[in-house]
C-alpha cells in the first residue's frame, strides 16, 4: 500500500494523532504528535475515520521528546512517553474540557491539570502475562511480547519484576506484581497456575498468593501485603484495587476531604478500602461506604478499626443499593460517586437525582463518561468546582473531580 503524508493537528484519547485531510476522513495515527508532518501507512477504513501506522515522522514537533523506555511503542500502556510532560498536561485539560463543554463546565470551570509527583516509577501494581515462562506486556490491541522492565513500576516492584524475569514463571499464565514504597510492602499475585508457584522462587519477605486455571484463589501463602495513603494503613487482599499512583491519590483524598467539609452525613459510593471514607470520618463526618466486592469492604473495616473510626461499610451493587435507599427514603448531605471507568448506569444515576443530596462529588478516569454522568445531573445542580490530577503520567488517561451543589438549595442560601 502506498504511503501519505498527513499533518498532525491534534491529539486524541486511545487514538493517537489526529489528521483531517481534504476530501479524506478524519485519519488517526498512533505515535504522531500534533504540529508534526508524518509518512504514515493506512491499515484500516471506515465510514467516518481511518486508522494508519506510522512510518516516519518527517517533520518532528518542538514537544517530541525520547521516550523513557525502550518498549515504546511497542507496549501498548504509555502512548504519550514522546511528548514532554509539561504537553501531556496540556492536553489531558483540553480533552476533559472539550468532553463537559456541555453541562457548563467549560474554560472557567477548569484550570490546569495538577502534576504527578512523579512521572515515572510512580506505579504500585503492574500486570503481566507469561510468554514462554517469561513475563510480558500487551501491544495496543494486539499480541502481547516480552519484557524484563517497566519504569513506571517504583523501584522495589522494579527490582522483584528483574528477578522474576529471569525465573521460568511457565507454572502460570499471569502475574501482578505490587510494590507499596511507603510501608515497604511487596507481593505477587500469580493466575491461571497449572500448580503452586515453586518455592524459593520470591525473596524473603514478598506475599504471594495464587489461582488455579479455573480462576479460583488456591491459597494465599503468608499473605500481607498493604499501602498507606493518607496516614491510613490499608491491609488490601489478593486482587484488591487500590489506586496505582499512591502519592498522587493522596492528593485527590485530600481534595475530596476539602471539597466535603461540613457534611455531617456521607454516603461513599464504589468507596473500596475506605480512601476517600476514612479521611472524611477522621474529619468527623458519619461515613457510608458501598462497595461491590466483599473483600474491599472487609479490609475498609479492618483499616477504619486500625484507625479507631466507625465507618459503616455495605457490600452491595450501587444500583441496588441506591433504589432501596431511595423507597426507604433515606438522605445524605453529600453523596461521593467514584465509578469504574464506564460511570454510573441510568438508573443509578436516576436513584440519585430522586435521593437529591445537597451535594454531590463526582470522581472520574475517563473525560466521556464524566461529561456523560454529569448532563444527567446539569438541570438540578450546578458545578463548584473542578479539577484534573495527572494520576497517569505518561497514558491518556487522567482522573477528575467535580463538585456539584442542589440548584434548589443554593437559592435558599
Amino acid at each position: 500500500m502506498a504511503l501519505e503524508t498527513l499533518e498532525i493537528v491534534a491529539l486524541g484519547p486511545r487514538v493517537g494523532g489526529i489528521a483531517k485531510p481534504a476530501g479524506r476522513p478524519v485519519t488517526f495515527v498512533r505515535g504522531a504528535l500534533p504540529g508534526e508532518r508524518v509518512a504514515c501507512e493506512i491499515s484500516e477504513t471506515r465510514s467516518s475515520f481511518r486508522v494508519a501506522s506510522l512510518v516516519e515522522v518527517l517533520d518532528p514537533c518542538s514537544d517530541r521528546i525520547e521516550p523513557a523506555c525502550p518498549a515504546f511503542p511497542e507496549c501498548g500502556g504509555c502512548s504519550m512517553q514522546n511528548l514532554a510532560y509539561g504537553s501531556q498536561l496540556e492536553w489531558k485539560r483540553k480533552w476533559v474540557q472539550d468532553a463537559t463543554r456541555r453541562t457548563g463546565l467549560g474554560e472557567a470551570g477548569l484550570g490546569t491539570v495538577i502534576p504527578s509527583p512523579s512521572q515515572t516509577g510512580y506505579r504500585n501494581r503492574v500486570a503481566f502475562e507469561i510468554l514462554g515462562g517469561r513475563p510480558g506486556l500487551h501491544r495496543f490491541r494486539g499480541d502481547p511480547f516480552r519484557v524484563d522492565d517497566c519504569p513506571l513500576l517504583d523501584q522495589g516492584g522494579r527490582d522483584l519484576l528483574r528477578t522474576l524475569a529471569a525465573s521460568d514463571l511457565s507454572f502460570c499464565t499471569r502475574m501482578c506484581i505490587r510494590s507499596s514504597a511507603g510501608v515497604d510492602s511487596r507481593a505477587v499475585e500469580f493466575a491461571g497456575c497449572a500448580s503452586a508457584p515453586p518455592s524459593g522462587l520470591l525473596p524473603a519477605g514478598v506475599s504471594q498468593a495464587w489461582s488455579g486455571t479455573r480462576g479460583i484463589l488456591e491459597a494465599s501463602c503468608g499473605w500481607s501485603f498493604r499501602e498507606e495513603l493518607g496516614g491510613f494503613g490499608f491491609p488490601l487482599p489478593p486482587g484488591g484495587f487500590f489506586q496505582v499512583n499512591t502519592t498522587a491519590a493522596g492528593r485527590m483524598a485530600e481534595m475530596v476531604t476539602r471539597m466535603a467539609a461540613g457534611a455531617h452525613k456521607v454516603l461513599d459510593l464504589y468507596g473500596g478500602v475506605g480512601v476517600f471514607a476514612l479521611p472524611l470520618a477522621s474529619a468527623g463526618a458519619e461515613v457510608c461506604s458501598v462497595e461491590i466486592s466483599s473483600a474491599a469492604s472487609e479490609a475498609g473495616r479492618l483499616a477504619a478499626c486500625g484507625a479507631g473510626l466507625g465507618v459503616e461499610f455495605v457490600t452491595s451493587d450501587c444500583g441496588r443499593f441506591l433504589d432501596r435507599a431511595r423507597r426507604e427514603g433515606a438522605a445524605w448531605d453529600l453523596v461521593i460517586s467514584d465509578p469504574p471507568r464506564a460511570g454510573m448506569d441510568a438508573p443509578s444515576r436516576a436513584a440519585l437525582l430522586d435521593l437529591a443530596p445537597g451535594r454531590l462529588i463526582l470522581v472520574s478516569c475517563d473525560p466521556q463518561t464524566l461529561g456523560r454522568d454529569l448532563l444527567a445531573f446539569a438541570g438540578s445542580y450546578d458545578v463548584l468546582e473542578a479539577v484534573s490530577l495527572d494520576l497517569f503520567p505518561q497514558t491518556d488517561s487522567t482522573e477528575t473531580v467535580v463538585l456539584l451543589e442542589r440548584i434548589d438549595r443554593r437559592s435558599v442560601t
